[in-house]
Order: structure tokens, then sequence, then C-alpha cells
């Protein structure tokens, strides 16, 4: 007499457990992709703080120092400095900005200082600004200084 005792797999078994492991596989790459998503957003978001942190804080910087602000729009900024010279800032068209001082107000900016900044809004206070700086995707940052020099 034989004896069946087959210790193997059958086939709709053997399906069974590729179907769930296919289920495994794709909800982990799921989480994976979502996971990477938002990675990819928050660097973006990081990118855009960081650079607009160095325009904000150059700006500041050079800024703090002069006597008064003499010309700004969307696009530039130009400050008088004690001595009598001007610090320039300049948003060109590919969204980068650059700065540079000179004896000339009209003087062109060519030193990059940063990135992804679309434009700038000023209110004048009592002795100084608020300025924001106003970066892609709708976001901006926003600063109060004084001028230390002011006449």
């Amino acid at each position: 007499m034989k004896s069946n005792n087959c210790r193997g797999l059958t086939l709709i078994e053997l399906i069974m457990v590729l179907g769930i492991i296919a289920i495994v596989f794709s909800l982990l790459f799921t989480l994976l992709i979502s996971n990477i998503k938002v990675f990819n957003t928050s660097n973006e978001d990081i990118e855009l703080q960081y650079q607009a942190q160095i325009a904000m804080d150059s700006i500041i910087d050079k800024a703090i120092k002069c006597t008064s602000i003499i010309e700004y729009n969307s696009k530039r900024l130009v400050f008088k400095t004690i001595d009598n010279s001007y610090e320039i800032f300049e948003i060109k068209s590919n969204n980068k900005i650059f700065y540079t001082n000179s004896s000339y107000k009209d003087a062109s900016a060519t030193l990059e200082i940063a990135n992804y900044i679309e434009s700038f809004d000023i209110k004048e206070k009592n002795n100084g600004i608020e300025l924001t700086i106003n970066l892609q995707n709708n976001k901006s940052i926003i600063s109060e200084f004084y001028f230390r020099n002011k006449e």
C-alpha cells in the first residue's frame, strides 16, 4: 500500500502567496513614493527659506549702516551710505538677487547673493524700513530694521 504523504505546495497555495506578496509590495511602494514626494517638497521649502534668509541678512547687513533708502521698487533697492556711496540690490530676470557698492546710484548690481527671489516690498518707518522679500511659490519673509546713521 502506498502512502500519500506529499509535502509540497499546491498551485493554488503558491498563487495565493504571490498575490499576498504583491499586495504588500504595492502598499510599501505607495508609502515609499508618498514619502519621497513629502521629502522633495520639504527640501524645496527649506531651500527657499535658506535663500530668503541669505538675501535678507545681506540686505540688512549693508542697509543698517546706511543713512537712507533713496530708490526702491519691486526689483531694485538703493541705499545711500554715510560716505555718499550707494548699496544697490537688484533682482534680475532669472529671479536672482545681485549686489554692488558704487559711487553711482544707477550702477548695475553684479555680485550674486541668492536665488528664487521674485520681488521686494518696502514700507518706510520712522527711522527705518520694513522689508518683505517675496519668493517663488507665494512665500515671503519679512523683517524690520532701522538705519544707524539716519540723517
